[in-house]
């Protein structure tokens, strides 16, 4: 593995961003339309990605693969890494400690979040039609809604700072710097967008956010302009 680690390292963080990074503001967008329109809204939403062409394979080569390899590799530096924020205390050193852990945290998630939603679609016990109702059953028992909440706040942060870390593993110092200042910005909107689960709107059918479409037109424009002008 050290022989090849710069390369992997590479990989890695290429992965993190493009295309995980991208799914996961994909996930955010579809369960915030359950606020948006209502379950009808969330229900098409779903449909519309299960009826996007060889979605098999989409899924395949564009998350699954992915996932595995960024969350394996991730979990082979999460326990081979050297922590030493017990001697310094700098932000950047936490940051370094604590994209570890939410990684940790996140990649044990997802495989739990995968087990309750697409593995008991194939067994038959949900359909994708239902999955809404579904997640509110999940969500609204108070032991698992604890674990969401820590979990989303965890890969949330994970992303956002791994952008930082990206760019840096990358070349970019000059972006990574800016990049660390939208850090927050990116924790906030995606968390509130995430936490936006499709139990809501079962539980309140019809109930639509103003001006949630330009909110997430907005934030688009808000992350792409501090990106590409500091």
């Amino acid at each position: 593995m050290k022989g090849n680690s710069f390369y992997a390292r590479k990989i890695h963080s290429l992965l993190g961003v493009i295309p995980l990074g991208l799914f996961i503001i994909e996930h955010a967008l579809t369960n915030y339309s359950a606020f948006e329109h209502g379950k009808e809204g969330f229900v098409d939403s779903v449909k519309g990605l299960h009826d996007l062409p060889l979605i098999f394979f989409l899924e395949l080569f564009v998350i699954w693969l992915p996932i595995l390899f960024h969350g394996v590799y991730g979990l082979y530096l999460a326990f081979t890494s050297n922590y030493n924020t017990g001697r310094y205390s700098y932000g950047r050193n936490w940051a370094f400690a604590l994209q570890r852990i939410t990684g940790v945290i996140t990649f044990v998630f997802v495989a739990w979040h995968i087990w309750q939603t697409r593995v008991q679609v194939a067994l038959g016990n949900t359909t994708n039609e239902e999955i809404g109702q579904h997640m509110h059953n999940i969500v609204t028992q108070p032991v698992y809604f604890t674990i969401y909440f820590i979990a989303v706040l965890a890969a949330v942060f994970h992303f956002a700072n791994g952008l930082w870390a990206f760019l840096v593993a990358w070349g970019d110092h000059g972006r990574s710097a800016r990049a660390a200042r939208i850090v927050e910005d990116l924790h906030g909107h995606l968390r509130d967008r995430i936490r936006a689960v499709p139990a809501v709107a079962v539980r309140v059918p019809q109930r639509r956010v103003r001006g949630g479409a330009d909110g997430r037109r907005r934030f688009v424009r808000l992350i792409g302009g501090r990106i590409s002008n500091g």
